[in-house]
């Protein structure tokens, strides 16, 4: 797996891949509203949005994209990992590359948006 910069043209394979896992995993969690209201929050134009306006990298895997992560400021969205490839540590690689570009930035403290569905994910682990 690399990880790399999100590009613009990266922005409608990112979006495909966000709600294919809002759609498996995700929707096991949230009412209908809120996963299409995720969706709509995902769609190519914002991912492109959010990589013209912040900084963004992507996870790749035989030239398709597994998982995404942004940084705009000091705040860490668009976390989301290929729904197969949950829990084995792509998510961490993932903030791990994002914390390292936010230190070169002199960036002291990050936050992260979060959803339920990944709190019910670490609380095991805690």
């Amino acid at each position: 797996m690399k990880i790399k910069k999100a590009k613009k043209q990266d922005a409608k394979e990112i979006s495909k891949m966000i709600k294919q896992t809002l759609s498996k995993i995700n929707v096991k969690h949230y009412p209908p509203e809120i996963i299409d209201y995720l969706k709509n929050k995902n769609s190519p134009e914002r991912i492109e949005k959010k990589i013209i306006e912040g900084i963004g990298y992507v996870a790749i895997e035989d030239e398709k994209i597994m998982g995404s992560v942004f940084l705009t400021s000091d705040l860490v969205t668009g976390l989301y990992v290929k729904y197969k490839l949950i829990n084995q540590g792509l998510g961490k690689e993932l903030l791990k590359t994002i914390e390292k570009k936010a230190k070169k930035l002199g960036i002291k403290k990050l936050f992260l948006n979060v959803q339920i569905v990944n709190i019910i994910g670490v609380l095991p682990n805690i």
